[in-house]
């Protein structure tokens, strides 16, 4: 993120327009704005504090909203393609907006000096510039949150809605003693309003900014908007103990303040401090449980589609692979002269093992499909009947767990249909014991090789009960098929 955020920061300082609008609008409305005002009877100071805020409001916005611009031309699918993570970028995003608040404050503040003759002491210059520019934390989280929600095409309307609103309605040109009671009552609400109110504060003296100004801070947002964003960015006990650490602090400034405590504002920054963190935790961790449930649900469809796959490859590999076996049997009989009951009766083999095919198809979709290990002796002895291959099979399968009946009819499925379709063998035996089951046959022999869907989805099978498959060519020929459980 340091590189991103370094790179950020030269795109935007390198920006000429960008920055003269962002400095020349501001003191261009002070030297508007200041001879009228001053002979109406309104401080220079009064004046440049409003509009020194309006500068740094605007300039946090606008980069916040460029965010907007951004997303429409694809700039943040690109940097989706490297390492930065999204908090990384509005972080990244917010600090940029910081940087840029800053020389709005600093030239208004220094064209106040020359020009209208405010006067303060070095310090509270720097208490002034910095007090103002660490009000802009929560203008810099808004901007990206109009940023994310706006176009281009209405990005212009929402941020000058809200700058207006925040300007004028806060307070920054008129001073709110002017207003209408209803009108004073929703300034005071507007974080705009406290700003200023720190910026008043630093021209009153730094007595009155250190005692006064983190509750005008605390009520502009800057702390809650803060601790928000780290609660949401940090790890949570992290955004738990910087939250009490601020809190102690704000107890330990008004401590060391002159004058009587203001144990009125120590607790009216309690809220700000508590509320934004555990509404944030909570709301993260709602959204962290709304993105666990879609993994789930993802990882549970994906589970579904392999299950699907694994069992429409058993029972279509083993049906398909019989069904032509005992179709070439019949072709070979009728084009030899041989008995055409023998023809007649594969045939009807092949139509009932087509029906119980499309049936077992049917039940694996729906899931209802559960194999039987008698089931698929007999039919194995069939299948390898069929194929011209003599069967040595057990006689029985009552001695096998209850637990290890269904992955061992699959296994027994698989090593019988690759025996027919692969091994050229002439003979296959099938040995059962209570908690394992060999498919051997007497081919050629097949090379071990990676295994394929067959292989795999039987290992899962198994993995399931504890098992384990193992497939090799044999040391005195053939090939070997073995499950087991341990």
């Amino acid at each position: 993120m340091t590189a991103y955020l370094t790179f950020e920061i030269r795109r935007t300082l390198r920006d000429a327009k960008f920055l003269l609008f962002a400095v020349a609008l501001p003191v261009g409305l002070y030297l508007l704005m200041a001879d009228r005002f001053i002979d109406q009877g309104v401080p220079a100071s009064y004046v440049m504090g409003g509009v020194a805020v309006f500068g740094a409001i605007k300039s946090a916005l606008d980069v916040g909203a460029r965010t907007a611009v951004e997303r429409g031309i694809g700039w943040q699918r690109q940097l989706r393609l490297t390492p930065l993570s999204g908090g990384g970028y509005l972080l990244a995003k917010a600090s940029v907006a910081m940087v840029v608040a800053l020389p709005p404050v600093a030239g208004v503040s220094l064209v106040a000096a020359l020009v209208s003759g405010v006067r303060l002491s070095p310090g509270g210059w720097a208490l002034a510039v910095l007090g103002v520019w660490a009000g802009t934390v929560p203008f810099a989280l808004l901007g990206l949150l109009i940023g994310q929600f706006a176009t281009a095409q209405n990005l212009q309307a929402y941020q000058g809605a809200v700058v207006l609103v925040l300007s004028f309605v806060g307070g920054l040109f008129i001073p709110v003693s002017t207003f209408p009671q209803a009108l004073a009552t929703v300034a005071k609400v507007l974080p705009s309003y406290w700003l200023a109110q720190v910026g008043h504060a630093a021209l009153a003296g730094a007595a009155a900014l250190t005692q006064n100004g983190p509750a005008y801070l605390g009520h502009a947002g800057v702390f809650s908007f803060a601790l928000a964003a780290a609660a949401w960015l940090l790890p949570a006990l992290w955004a738990v103990l910087l939250g009490s650490v601020l809190g102690v602090a704000q107890a330990l400034v008004q401590w060391a303040a002159p004058g009587p405590i203001s144990w009125g504002l120590v607790g009216g920054l309690i809220p700000g401090i508590v509320i934004p963190v555990a509404v944030t935790l909570l709301i993260r961790l709602v959204v962290q449980l709304g993105q666990a449930r879609r993994e789930i649900e993802a990882l549970a469809a994906a589970a579904e589609r392999d299950r699907l796959a694994r069992d429409l490859h058993d029972v279509l590999g083993h049906s398909l692979t019989t069904i032509t076996v005992k179709s070439g049997l019949a072709r070979r009989v009728l084009e030899s002269g041989g008995d055409p009951e023998r023809a007649l009766a594969e045939l009807r083999d092949v139509e009932r093992l087509s029906r119980q095919a499309h049936g077992e198809v049917r039940l694996t979709v729906s899931g209802r499909r559960r194999p039987s290990l008698a089931a698929e002796l007999a039919g194995a002895r069939a299948a390898l009947r069929a194929a011209e291959i003599t069967a040595v099979l057990p006689s029985s399968a009552g001695h096998v767990p209850a637990e290890l009946a269904e992955p061992f009819a699959y296994v027994l499925r698989e090593g019988v249909t690759n025996v027919i379709r692969h091994s050229g063998a002439t003979r296959c035996d099938v040995l059962l014991g209570d908690s394992w089951l060999e498919v051997r046959d007497n081919g050629p022999g097949r090379q071990a090789a990676p295994p394929g869907n067959g292989l795999s989805g039987l290992a899962e099978r198994l993995r399931a009960v504890g098992g384990r498959i193992e497939a090799g060519p044999l040391p005195s020929g053939g090939f070997r098929l073995r499950a087991s459980r341990p």
